[in-house]
């Protein structure tokens, strides 16, 4: 994940990068002084968008990665507990929304005829248990787990008042009524890997003196077309290290 500071640096190369190809380009078609500040002027620009994304995206890419592990964490904790234990944690969850509700063993009255079950667990669920807890509450039965398979899901759906709840909508309600589960096991945070071709952005650096030598050579020679093709391919190369590649 990007820095604040790679997110500069990067910037400064990339506006750089685009006034050397812009100003050897333009300095074959348009006049100077006019050459000079289209090209600078677009270099601003290019790196003032650079910016304002690769922001963004840092942004977004942070929060996102840590609401995946505060969901994952919540996931595993409540599954660590005794059903005992996550009735009791969901309790002031759902005594907020129904002032008669009352913790029963393992499940949540709402009321006499209807009840919350929380089923999270690192096994398949109880069927039987669930059925059973219907055959008690029969108004409805909630029942809350991390996720529910398709057959579970035709399974359940064929009793009507089965409400299945699965861990992104339980997790919502935490969020919104700021209660999670303490944190007893910590999900060990993988590594990511690149499945595609290597770019380091140490390359970045030498693509990008080979550009400005090609584009360089492109004054004192008769055929430019090599020279200027060879540099702009270099300086692309480089940006392209400096902006996706990895640091090694």
């Amino acid at each position: 994940m990007r820095t604040g500071f790679s997110i500069i640096s990067d910037t400064v190369f990339l506006s750089f990068s685009s006034f050397i190809i812009l100003s050897v380009f333009l300095y074959y078609f348009t006049p100077y002084p006019f050459s000079l500040i289209i090209s600078v002027s677009l270099a601003i620009i290019s790196g003032v968008l650079f910016y304002r994304a690769a922001n963004k995206k840092r942004a977004r890419s942070v929060d996102g990665k840590l609401e995946k592990q505060k969901y994952e964490s919540a996931m595993i904790n409540l599954a660590a507990l005794k059903e005992e234990k996550q009735a009791e944690f969901f309790y002031p969850l759902y005594k907020n929304k129904n002032g008669g509700a009352k913790i029963n063993g393992d499940v949540i009255e709402l009321e006499k005829t209807r009840a919350i079950l929380p089923l999270f667990s690192f096994s398949e669920k109880d069927k039987g248990k669930i059925l059973r807890a219907l055959a008690r509450y029969k108004d409805g039965v909630t029942v809350l787990s991390e996720n529910f398979s398709e057959n579970e899901r035709a399974f359940f759906g064929k009793f009507g008042k089965i409400t299945l709840k699965d861990g992104k909508e339980v997790f919502s309600d935490m969020k919104a009524a700021n209660l999670f589960p303490k944190e007893v096991i910590v999900p060990e945070k993988k590594k990511k890997t690149l499945l595609i071709l290597p770019l380091y952005k140490k390359k970045a650096v030498s693509f990008l003196l080979y550009g400005l030598f090609f584009l360089s050579f492109s004054f004192f020679v008769p055929i430019k077309t090599y020279y200027l093709a060879f540099g702009t391919a270099f300086i692309l190369s480089a940006l392209l290290c400096r902006v996706f590649g990895k640091d090694g």
